[in-house]
């Protein structure tokens, strides 16, 4: 009922012909019926002629995408991918993570209130190591499972989300502060990004 009243106020009050989101409305649908959730969304689509286009992994490992606007919000150069990078047949190279420095090495607790700000956060759970923070990786929604890469590309820092109680401690064995900051302020950031690329690319769209 909460997304056919989205998809109505999208239809009535904006005239909306399109969603483009980043997290898919469904990843298994066996069937169009309203009968399951993701079928359910689906129907109300349908019924209100609205497409959608989801992107999700993709958009987050893009040049341009989630990651790269997490560190642009966060006011960090990237210097590269944090994950073992990979390349398309045209030699464009992609992956998931962005890691990079600060201009200026600076102390934990400043650093949290300064990612809890540019992101809106309520609130962050973290591992302080104690050491200062200078090199700083991101990943976009839930990334815990990068803590390793962090590790290996040398950053003191990893701000993600949905981090788990293993992952704490993996942080703190190695000594590196992690930054859980809230799946969806880690990746709302790209929103306005897309709307400028979409306004630029189609300036006839109403976006």
């Amino acid at each position: 009922k909460y997304f056919k009243r989205i998809v109505e106020m999208l239809k009535k009050e904006l005239g909306a012909q399109l969603i483009l989101s980043h997290h898919p409305l469904f990843f298994q649908l066996k069937s169009a019926s309203d009968r399951t959730p993701e079928g359910h969304r689906l129907v109300s689509l349908l019924s209100s002629g609205i497409a959608a286009i989801c992107l999700h992994t993709n958009l987050d490992c893009v040049c341009g995408g989630v990651n790269d606007a997490l560190m642009a919000r966060l006011g960090i150069d990237v210097s590269g991918i944090l994950e073992p990078e990979q390349a398309l047949p045209d030699g464009t190279v992609y992956g998931c993570g962005r890691w990079g420095e600060l201009a200026e090495a600076t102390d934990m607790p400043h650093f949290l209130g300064k990612v809890k700000d540019a992101l809106s956060a309520n609130g962050l759970r973290y591992h302080d190591a104690k050491i200062p923070v200078k090199r700083v990786a991101v990943c976009g929604g839930s990334g815990g499972s990068m803590l390793g890469d962090a590790v290996a590309r040398g950053c003191d820092t990893l701000v993600t989300a949905d981090v788990k109680y293993d992952q704490f401690l993996f942080a703190r064995e190695e000594g590196i502060n992690l930054i859980d900051a809230d799946h969806f302020c880690t990746e709302n950031v790209v929103v306005p990004v897309l709307a400028d690329m979409l306004g630029e690319a189609f300036p006839e769209l109403d976006v």
